[in-house]
């Protein structure tokens, strides 16, 4: 069975659209840029393995879908050239500085 999370925009910031992501009818992140992937890693937290199905919060349609280990280790990347594509994702310096 998949986990289905919703997503809701919050608000736009320098580097783009900001999401709320919900799981089970709780949030499961509060703020980020990349819904489908920042789930998947506040799912594999949360022990959820499988598939992920992720909608638009009032909405029944899936819009984009994978694997959970596979999107955990993921995130989107935009050049000045390139358009959007799925890049390996690492954690950002002040969460390493601050373990």
């Amino acid at each position: 069975m998949s986990a289905i999370i919703d997503i809701e925009p919050t608000h736009v910031t320098g580097s783009g659209q900001r999401y709320r992501v919900y799981h089970d009818g709780d949030v499961l992140v509060e703020s980020c840029r990349v819904p489908l992937c920042d789930g998947a890693r506040a799912l594999v937290e949360k022990g959820v393995t499988g598939r992920v199905q992720m909608r638009r919060a009032g909405s029944h349609e899936i819009v984009m879908q994978g694997l959970i280990a596979v999107l955990a280790t993921m995130t989107v990347s935009e050049g000045q050239i390139s358009g959007p594509r799925f890049a390996k994702w690492s954690p950002h310096w002040a969460a390493e500085a601050a373990q």
